[in-house]
């Protein structure tokens, strides 16, 4: 009997050891974890090899609770002025090309004193030989940078008349600057000349009867007088015309046809700045030949 005791005693402290063990073990692993488990090992895994993972969400704009500084608006120099300082007799055709009888001088200013002026001056020649990267009044050789105490002052040529092209523009301190203005100089120290076109069956004839006229070669006014007297400008008999054009006809003179008579005349011309040209005289004669028709013709 005390032998079956025992032996159940034993048995029992074997089972409550038995159960604390399984105690202190933990619990048993969840089937459903170690699944998750497996399901994130094997997409790391196929990410390493190559397989391309879904984009992040993206993130939120930012929104910048001042405005961004906005550059200034940039404006050209103002006030660029060509000025003629030259003393002698002008004539304006347009608000950018003039008549001078006088050697060139120029001045040229801005709105502001601390501004640059730059500009290239050619011989309308020369013009004609350069390029238009040339022709720019930019920051570079050919072109000048201007000095107010030196200006600029070309030279005119007697008897002949010399174009001076000037291109110009101006800088401020910060670099912009205006558009390119073009001036025109002509510097006319040519007197104009006049003629007495004659026709008829020689360049020395006029037919009688019909009119010939003064041809003047560039703007101006013509003085004549149909006689031998004196003729001045205080003493013309007729014409003060002047012509808007580089060339034309000033005037009509109607030639009688008479038998023995004679025509005489003469005539200056001064041009719009001042130019005089010498007076000439023009004097035919009527002739009746036998054969073709009366003509006049400078008398023997």
């Amino acid at each position: 009997m005390n032998y079956i005791i025992r032996n159940l005693i034993l048995a029992i402290l074997l089972t409550i050891g038995a159960l604390q063990i399984t105690r202190c073990g933990g619990p048993t692993p969840n089937t459903a974890d170690e699944t998750e488990t497996k399901s994130l090992t094997q997409s790391l895994q196929q990410s390493s090899s190559g397989v391309t993972l879904p984009p992040p969400s993206p993130s939120p704009s930012f929104t910048p609770s001042t405005p961004v500084n906005q550059p200034a608006v940039q404006t050209a120099p103002s006030g660029l002025t060509v000025t003629i300082t030259s003393t002698g007799v002008q004539h304006s055709v347009s608000s950018t090309e003039y008549i001078l009888n006088d050697d060139l001088k120029l001045s040229m200013t801005t709105d502001d004193s601390s501004n640059e002026i730059w500009y290239t001056l050619f011989t309308e020649e020369e013009a004609r030989q350069k390029t238009e990267a040339e022709l720019d009044p930019s920051r570079r050789s050919p072109a000048y940078k201007y000095d107010p105490i030196l200006g600029i002052s070309k030279p005119s040529i007697q008897n002949a008349v010399v174009t001076y092209i000037l291109n110009v523009r101006a800088y401020d301190t910060s670099g912009n600057k205006t558009a390119p203005k073009t001036y025109r100089y002509h510097l006319d120290k040519k007197p104009p000349v006049l003629s007495f076109p004659i026709g008829g069956q020689s360049p020395l004839r006029m037919y009688s009867g019909s009119t010939h006229g003064l041809v003047i070669d560039e703007p101006g006014t013509v003085y004549y007088r149909e006689d031998a007297l004196e003729l001045t400008e205080r003493n013309p008999t007729g014409l003060t015309t002047t012509v808007m054009i580089s060339s034309g006809m000033v005037h009509d003179f109607y030639l009688p046809w008479s038998t023995h008579a004679r025509f005489i005349l003469k005539a200056f011309a001064i041009d719009s700045v001042g130019n005089r040209s010498l007076t000439t005289t023009w004097t035919y004669c009527y002739y009746d030949p036998f054969l073709g028709d009366s003509i006049y013709k400078p008398c023997n």
